[in-house]
């Protein structure tokens, strides 16, 4: 007898690799997810600050429409988008009234977030 595996030895170990990975994989690709949209809270707290000095600065308020996009899309990760559920209004002295945020990824997972009055503090 020869010296090595049998076809059978090694169809059974590419099987059980395969399963590792298929059932990995998922795991995964759902962590990068979960990095992306801490990266993309963060970028909209950023956005959130850029208004609320761009009013006090302006001496003038700030109104965003439900459905308005907060800032610029392209400092969120590849993809990922926010709009405006409730209408965000900041006034000149850069305080917030409460209003809500959607986060949606590329996936099509949105997020909702929170902008607590009046200091514009934002929450999951």
């Amino acid at each position: 007898m020869r010296p090595g595996y049998s076809l059978l030895e090694v169809l059974m170990a590419v099987a059980i690799i395969a399963l590792a990975a298929a059932i990995s994989i998922p795991a995964i690709l759902a962590g990068f997810e979960r990095y992306e949209r801490r990266q993309a809270v963060s970028q909209v707290r950023a956005a959130l600050i850029d208004l609320r000095t761009d009013a006090v600065l302006d001496g003038a308020a700030l109104t965003l429409a439900e459905g308005d996009p907060l800032g610029d899309d392209g400092a969120l990760p590849n993809g990922w988008r926010v709009r405006a559920a409730t209408p965000v209004a900041i006034s000149p002295a850069g305080l917030c009234d409460s209003a809500r945020l959607t986060l949606v990824s590329p996936r099509g997972r949105a997020t909702p977030l929170a902008i607590a009055a009046p200091d514009c503090a934002l929450s999951q």
